[in-house]
């Protein structure tokens, strides 16, 4: 399970989604997209990468829009093209980096 918090509430933090249903092992890294607002990449020992899509208000949406399959192990480094919106990287225990277009 991944948990989005709110942290800009008044009243202290508020967890406003719970992305589940997802990965099959341990999550390693969640990272917004600097360029698309509501859009999260998670990584996981379950050798996928996954993208998520968050309502305006920090919502889920449900399931994985998108799943990045295609590591022989553990992936553990994620990020996103500065300057490309729809495109992504992912690194593994495999010694490859993947780029992929979401």
């Amino acid at each position: 399970t991944i948990e989005v918090w709110d942290i800009t509430t008044t009243d202290g933090m508020k967890s406003v989604a719970k992305l589940e249903g997802g990965h099959s092992a341990k999550v390693y890294g969640v990272v917004y997209s600097p360029l698309v607002c509501g859009k999260l990449m998670s990584v996981s020992d379950d050798k996928t990468a996954r993208v998520w899509t968050l309502r305006p208000d920090g919502t889920s949406t449900g399931d994985a829009a998108v799943v990045l399959a295609g590591h022989a192990s553990n992936v553990r480094a994620q990020a996103w093209h500065p300057e490309i919106p729809h495109v992504c990287f992912t690194g593994g225990w495999d010694k490859t980096i993947r780029t992929w277009d979401v």
